[in-house]
């Protein structure tokens, strides 16, 4: 599958929520970008579904959401590291935000500055 998304996502480990019109399923919000997400969690929507999402940030405000499934696999493999067998793992493009865009975008500015970090204490150690 191409990778069509514009703008670079960066890894996180955040509690969330999701669900069709309700955010009944819990899921982990593995990274994030100004555009999308990925979820990971025992369920799995088809793609082109329309999700509600809450993500419990590390601030205390939610980022309440809509996204669009544009696409999702379970993992069948058990020699993954990092992934947890039978896990669902879905790509969200953010259609509109509800609440928290202010609070979501200062997260992905924040992941980006701690990833440029990491990247120039990488160069300077090789």
């Amino acid at each position: 599958m191409a990778d069509n998304r514009w703008g670079k996502r960066f890894p996180t480990e955040l509690n969330g929520r999701f669900g069709l019109q309700q955010t009944r399923r819990y899921g982990m919000i593995r990274d994030v970008s100004l555009f999308g997400l990925q979820i990971s969690s025992s369920v799995c929507f088809p793609e082109g579904s329309l999700l509600a999402v809450t993500i419990h940030a590390m601030s205390d405000k939610n980022i309440v959401l809509e996204g669009r499934v544009r696409w999702q696999t379970r993992l069948e493999q058990r020699s993954m590291p990092n992934k947890r067998f039978g896990e669902c793992y879905m790509g969200l493009q953010i259609v509109r935000f509800l609440e928290g865009e202010d609070s979501f975008r200062d997260l992905c500015f924040e992941l980006c500055w701690e990833h440029a970090q990491k990247k120039k204490l990488e160069r300077t150690v090789h």
